[in-house]
Formats: C-alpha cells, structure tokens, sequence
C-alpha cells in the first residue's frame, strides 16, 4: 500500500537524525510532492505515525517529531483550563459550592496520563483580560472551557487562536465545537418525579440566569414532568435571577410574598437550593416540614446541611476526563469533526423531600 511506503520513508527520515525530535516535520502539500502520492495517502501514513507515537499533532501549528525509535511518552505540553465567572460570582478561586474543583480534578488528572500538565486560569466574562488570555493560550496546546459562554464572540476570539478547543457546560449551543454536557432535561425529569411521587403537585422552579442555556433545559425536565402527570404548568412558580445563593434567596423570598401555595421547591442548582432554604427559615417556615426543596449538582454542602439536601448528582470528575480524551483526538488527528456528549445525573434521595398529605 502506498501510504505504508510513505509511513516508512518518514520513519525512515526520523531513524536517520534529518526529522530529529521535536522537529516540525514537512506540511502534507510538501509530503505529496516529496513521495508523488495523494493527500488522501499521505494523511493516512501520518494518522498511523501519531497512533503509534512517532509523530503529534499540534492543532494549528503542524506535526511534530516525537521519537522515532520508541513508543515512550514524553512530555507533550499544556492544557489551559479557563473557569469563567461573571460579575455575580465570586472570582477569587474555585469554591467549594460549585462543581468546577471536581472538573479541574478531573481535568488534571486525565492530563497528566497523557504526560501533559493542566494550567488553570478564572477569568470574569463581563471583563475579560483578552491580554492575560493571551499569555496563556501561548503556553498550551488545548483549551477546555469551563462555565457559562452566553454569545458565540467570545467563543470566535478563542477559535481564532488555532487551538482546539472543548466546552464545557456551556450556555450556548453551538454544532461546530466540541462540549461536555450535563443531561440537564432528564435529570431534572427525574428530580420532579420524586416530588411528585412524594405527593407533591403544586411545585415551583427557582431557574439560574434568564438566558442560561442549562437552566432552560432543566426547566423543560421541570415541565415535562407536570405536563406527564397532567399538572398544568404555572409560570407564575416560575422565577430566575441568576445563579449565585442571593438569587435562590431572593426568588423564594418573591415566592413567599405572593403568598404562592406552594409545597416544594425544585431548584437548578444547589448553591440556590441554599438560598431559598435560608429564605424559608429566615421567613419562620420549616424545612422540609412545610416546604421540601430538591437541588441539581451534588456539591459538598448539599450533604453536609442540616437536613441534608436531595439533589441530582453530576459526574463532574468524569466531565474532565471526557473533555481532555476530546481534546487529544482532536490533537492526534483522530478526529476532524465536533461531538457534543451529554453524562447523566442519579438522583441522590435525603432529608429534604418530605411526604405532602393534604
């Protein structure tokens, strides 16, 4: 076969010292003239020479010598974790009220099996440092983004970096990039069904940010599950004012005002969990004896209150891991064209949901 013989004239050149180690090898154009043979074959020979470490591929920068003479690892580079904050959040580090740690955890330690190194960086989207982004997309290979990415131009800046990239739980829908999700729809399905099971009928929904693609998601679980039970949706149960625990305070506080007849509570997220909870015992209401609240996410608060929140559990090591196997197909040349993989949540039942007898 052809590209068997371009396969060995390359490592041919490699064994010989003329493609030494770490050497940028030439581009496909010039491969096609030197062996008279199709881009079709010599794409082919290359894509063999990556899979069996000869060769790495650097998006956006070419193909690479690794080492010709073995299949050791060695060290490939950066992966830049960029964590996005907006102006509500708190942006000193990761906190233990999101799932980002667990993401990163994962990140890093599927990195590191790769021989690659994660660099981590919280950046405010309201008002990015594009200048300090900079600096840091000149040190890595791969950039996994994690967190909110309301329009597509921030997105654009980073594509134009050549560099591949991964959402993360992104805010935007977009079939042109690679993204982690979370099954946002089913898992909060799951979530009202317990609520409903429990007797529950009048339920309200505390939403994350207006225009946040997951608390959009969630709400159609939300209203899947009334619509199923033949519940008529009322959006008047229905409040969002962002993500952080002052939001989930202030939608219950509204909720209470209105003196809403309400029996439970399902929130998008347990950080609002938390606040509407606090909103309950500050307005003299007992949790979960008169009103029982479900979260979404499984941080490690969620487990450690008082009673202990039930909430849909997100696999946010695994998240991590799935981000950088995406990124090294894309860095291998496995891979040419956007995926969008979803995990699912498990219902993780405790104190917070109690029986509703009339």
């Amino acid at each position: 076969m052809q590209y068997k013989n371009v396969q060995e004239n390359i490592k041919s050149k490699i064994s010989s010292g003329e493609y030494g180690p770490g050497d940028r090898i030439p581009s496909e154009r010039k491969l096609c003239e030197l062996f008279s043979v199709s881009r079709t074959t010599v794409r082919k020979a290359i894509e063999e020479l990556v899979r069996t470490n000869y060769l790495i591929k650097r998006h956006g920068k070419g193909t690479f010598v690794v080492d010709g003479k073995s299949t050791e690892k060695k060290e490939n580079g950066n992966i830049l974790f960029i964590r996005c904050v907006h102006n509500e959040t708190p942006s000193s580090s990761l906190s233990s009220k999101d799932i980002y740690p667990d993401i990163l955890s994962g990140i890093e330690d599927s990195a590191s099996q790769h021989n690659y190194h994660c660099l981590f960086n919280t950046i405010n989207i309201d008002n990015p440092d594009r200048e300090a982004i900079s600096q840091l997309v000149s040190k890595a290979e791969g950039i996994i983004w994690g967190g909110e990415l309301h329009n597509e131009d921030f997105l654009d800046y980073l594509l134009k970096t050549g560099l591949p990239v991964v959402l993360v739980s992104p805010s935007i829908k977009v079939d042109y990039v690679d993204s982690v999700n979370i099954d946002n729809e089913f898992g909060a399905y799951k979530g009202v069904k317990h609520l409903l099971e429990n007797g529950h009928q009048r339920i309200a929904y505390i939403a994350g940010s207006p225009e946040s693609f997951p608390s959009r998601e969630r709400q159609r679980g939300y209203e899947e599950a009334l619509h199923e039970s033949g519940i008529e949706i009322d959006h008047s149960l229905i409040l969002g004012y962002g993500w952080s625990y002052e939001s989930g305070y202030r939608a219950m506080e509204e909720m209470l005002k209105r003196k809403e007849e309400i029996s439970a509570v399902f929130s998008a997220s347990d950080l609002l969990a938390l606040g509407a909870i606090s909103a309950l015992r500050d307005a003299g209401f007992d949790y979960p004896g008169d009103i029982s609240i479900i979260g979404f996410d499984d941080i490690d608060i969620s487990r450690q209150i008082k009673p202990s929140l039930t909430t849909l559990q997100v696999r946010k090591g695994n998240m991590g891991e799935v981000a950088v196997n995406m990124l090294f197909e894309r860095l291998r040349g496995k891979r040419d064209y956007s995926l969008r993989i979803s995990l699912p949540t498990r219902l993780i039942k405790r104190e917070s949901v109690r029986k509703y007898i009339k």
